[in-house]
């Protein structure tokens, strides 16, 4: 008794020492208090955040809560919060008759918000008796003088496929409202979210608005709250609780705020007649870091490893909303040339989300250009495989929700989806049927992005452009591969027993606009032009130039390292369904042979290795010629022809020149040509012969204003119009196509191994021919010795003339989660408050036990 009366006296000296500090504090001055209010912020309660949230406990509301508040019933487990009804315990129940029987959890903001968009992701309890919420509330105990406003998003236990919004203005409610949800909220998570502006309230369901209010809306700035709880004395609205169903459960995966602000971010217009204010640089100060953001050039990804200088992989964490998966980093793989994203169970069968899946993103931003991926999404209902761009505040700060898509749903992956967000605002949604299964063969996808437009391609044709309100703010590339939750009418039921699942990506390019409209500069500068000084390189300075080859004639009798290249251990990924390998190319009686063959690997994606053999040197106008004896097999494509691109020296157009064979009809040639990527030139010839049976001469003659082809020394057709100028590499290859087989044919790989042979090839330069062109004659043969049976084994490649990727030294950046209102201003009262509560409840637990 002694003891318990000491702690009453000890805890009243507490408070008023507490009231006494605060009272005299500032010398005397009394301190004037300013209401805390918070920014916005993305929690994914992933831990325990103290200095933005709050656990209520131990009181009870009172009224119609049947259960009192502790803090241990708030937990956070892999990336969830959990929120539980228990029974109390019986000790507390036997020394206090009045106690709630029940234990329940409540967690609440520290700072107030106001005007903005509320959202969460949550599954309610389905246990009759119950409330699971989502709400803003302040009255006079959370800050002196506010009266009752609240804004609610409440679902009623007893049945969770309703919801009921409402909201209270100074202590006057009914404003209830109960939608019909169309799905039991218990089951998955799902986005509820309310738009609160000064003169309306509107709610959302998975982005959709249902309901909106404009009446009497509260206006005073509240605290974001959740808690589960128990009904007593509203069993018509409640139902009736049952204590045996505990302990139960709401789960609750992430929440977010969007001050009003940044939902009506607009560019100012011309309305504000001051004159403008000339602003003045400031240079930095020594110790401030400024941060840029970083612009990333182009670049051609083949995936053959991680490059973490590009990329970075998504990993712990979950979109929320519609997507039911976490990313994880172990869903990423690279082999042979292919990224391969994959949806798998989470190793905790109750873990939430459920399932694993992948994502991945540049860690520089792209703007206006062409941005291309060869891939094959999977083909399972209730996902979505998907190359994008997007932006947003956590990508950025004070970015808008900028976006472009190209998304494949696996319920149907003959048709392709193509969407784009503009500040937030969608709905551009439009389908596409390819005539095809996107996911039985990897095919090209892409989007030209301009100021004015967005036009969407696939395998190189334009099948869709859009011009209104097109996004301008620079974007990160992205892909991900995952199943939906709550948007089953989109994607379609995604049953989690075809797991393991996967989607694969061969390739990316990037093509700033700058590359794609190069021209060459006109007459309409009327400026006099400046004389340029041309300088001596300095001692120490490389200059690089172009390596321009003369004539030669190269009868294959062995490899000749110093005029080819052979490539190897990569593909060229679009049409082409096969890996370049050094194997592939054999030397015999003077004879080189190319081979289609399978992958060792049976798994390896391309499944077939083909051949490709290229110069060292560049070749400009002359004379071309081969000797050459094409495959016959469906599917395939054996060619001659000169080649030059950005990869092959910096800077350079797509341009080509080409003799090409089709083995599904080899009594046929193809010839075609490239102009800065521009083509559309193919011209078919009927040879009168099958190709394959016996050595031919095949030919063209570049000038300056045309391009002429020959078959056995006979001109059988010319082209003058847009003609290419730049040097280009002497090529030849031989592969099997995919994709395009309107073109090619089907390829059965059954048919491997499949050959083609050259039997010479010449390059005469345009200054020792003849003008008219000259009418080319076969090379005498030149006596060979012993037949040399001589595969390539040891070839030193030319990385040079292979894949190149982009160096990009620019750090990964991410933004920062801004800093939290700092709250709590007297703690000392706050102390004593705390002080002289305990004192008393020991005082009363001693009285009791003394009884």
């Amino acid at each position: 008794m002694v003891k318990s009366k000491f702690l009453v006296l000890f805890s009243v000296f507490s408070l008023l020492f507490g009231v006494f500090v605060v009272g005299f504090s500032h010398q005397g001055v009394k301190a004037e208090e300013e209401r805390p209010m918070g920014t916005a912020f993305y929690e994914s309660f992933d831990a325990f955040d103290d200095e933005r949230w709050s656990k209520a406990g131990v009181w009870t509301n009172g009224e119609m809560f049947n259960a009192t508040w502790y803090p241990e019933q708030v937990t956070l487990s892999d990336g969830l919060m959990r929120l539980t009804i228990d029974k109390e315990d019986e000790q507390v129940l036997e020394n206090d008759e009045q106690a709630p029987p029940y234990k329940a959890g409540e967690l609440r903001t520290n700072d107030f918000y106001q005007y903005g968009l509320f959202e969460v992701s949550m599954k309610p309890a389905k246990v009759e008796g119950t409330v699971s919420s989502f709400f803003t509330y302040t009255g006079e105990w959370d800050w002196d003088g506010d009266p009752w406003d609240e804004i609610d998003i409440e679902f009623l236990g007893k049945d969770t496929t309703r919801i009921q919004f409402n909201y209270f203005t100074n202590g006057v409610g009914g404003n209830e409202f109960y939608y019909d949800l169309g799905f039991d909220a218990s089951e998955s998570f799902n986005t509820y979210a309310f738009e609160w502006r000064e003169d309306s309230i509107t709610w959302y369901v998975n982005g959709e608005a249902v309901h909106t209010a404009t009446e009497n809306i509260p206006q005073t700035p509240q605290k974001i709250m959740m808690n589960l709880w128990p009904g007593v004395g509203v069993d018509e609205w409640t139902g009736v609780f049952d204590g045996d169903n505990t302990p139960l459960h709401a789960d609750y995966e992430w929440v977010r705020y969007t001050p009003l602000e940044a939902l009506d971010e607009e560019e100012s217009g011309d309305d504000n007649e001051e004159e403008p204010v000339e602003e003045v640089e400031e240079e930095p100060a020594e110790d401030e870091e400024v941060s840029v953001r970083p612009i990333g050039s182009a670049i051609y990804e083949t995936f053959n490893t991680f490059n973490e200088d590009i990329w970075s992989i998504a990993h712990g964490w979950t979109n929320g909303q519609m997507f039911n998966a976490t990313w994880y980093d172990s869903q990423i793989t690279f082999s042979n040339g292919i990224m391969r994203f994959a949806i798998d169970k989470e190793d905790d069968e109750e873990a939430h989300p459920p399932y694993k899946a992948a994502e991945l993103r540049t860690n520089d931003f792209y703007h206006y250009g062409l941005f291309e991926v060869s891939m094959k999404p999977a083909k399972v209902e209730g996902t979505v495989s998907s190359f994008f761009t997007y932006t947003g505040e956590w990508d950025w700060d004070g970015d808008p929700w900028d976006e472009i898509d190209i998304e494949f749903l696996g319920k149907d992956t003959t048709r392709i989806q193509f969407n784009y967000f503009t500040n937030g605002v969608g709905g551009n949604e439009f389908y596409y049927d390819l005539g095809f299964d996107a996911s039985e063969s990897f095919n090209t996808y892409a989007f030209e992005w301009r100021e004015d437009s967005i036009t969407w391609y696939v395998n190189g044709e334009a099948v869709h452009t859009a011009t209104e309100n097109i996004p301008q703010t620079p974007q990160k590339i992205m892909m991900n591969l995952w199943p939906g939750v709550g948007v089953d009418e989109w994607t379609g039921v995604f049953d989690g027993d075809n797991t393991p699942l996967h989607a694969d990506y061969e390739w990316v390019r990037y093509t700033p606009l700058e590359a794609l409209d190069e021209e060459e500069s006109g007459d309409d500068n009327e400026e006099e032009p400046v004389e340029e000084v041309e300088e001596e390189p300095a001692e120490d300075e490389e200059v690089s130039v172009r390596p321009i080859g003369s004539a030669i004639y190269e009868t294959f009798n062995t490899f000749n390292e110093d005029i080819w290249s052979i490539a190897h251990g990569w593909t060229n990924g679009q049409m082409f369904n096969a890996t370049w390998y050094d194997s592939q190319i054999t030397f015999s009686n003077g004879i080189m042979r190319f081979a289609i063959d399978k992958e060792d690997d049976e798994e390896a994606h391309p499944p077939y290795k083909a051949a490709e053999l290229r110069t060292n040197d560049f070749y400009h106008y002359g004379l071309f010629e081969v000797s050459m004896k094409p495959a016959k097999v469906e599917g395939t494509v054996s060619s001659f022809f000169t080649y030059t691109g950005e990869w092959d020296w910096d800077g350079d157009p797509w341009d080509e020149i080409d003799i090409e064979f089709l083995g599904k009809d080899t009594t046929r040639i193809q010839f075609n040509y490239f102009t800065n990527g521009v083509g559309g030139n193919e011209f078919y010839y009927d040879l009168g012969f099958d190709a394959s049976e016996s050595f031919n001469t095949y030919a063209f003659e570049w000038r300056e204003d045309s391009i002429t082809w020959y078959v056995n020394g006979e001109a059988v057709h010319t082209a003058t119009e847009n003609i290419p100028q730049t040097p280009q590499k002497i090529m030849m290859n031989l592969w099997p196509g995919v994709g395009v087989d309107g073109w090619t044919g089907v390829f059965d790989g059954d048919n491997t191994p499949v050959y083609s042979y050259y039997d010479w090839v010449r390059y005469t330069p345009l200054s020792e021919l003849s003008d008219p062109p000259v009418t080319p004659e076969p090379p005498i043969e030149e006596p060979t010795e012993e037949p040399i049976e001589e595969p390539i084994e040891k070839i030193e490649i030319d990385e040079n003339d292979e894949t190149k990727e982009n160096e990009n030294d620019l750090k990964e950046s991410g933004g920062e989660r801004l800093p939290n209102t700092a709250t709590s201003m007297y703690h000392y009262l706050l102390f004593g408050l705390l002080a002289f509560a305990i004192g008393v409840m020991v005082y009363l637990r001693a009285r009791v036990t003394e009884k």
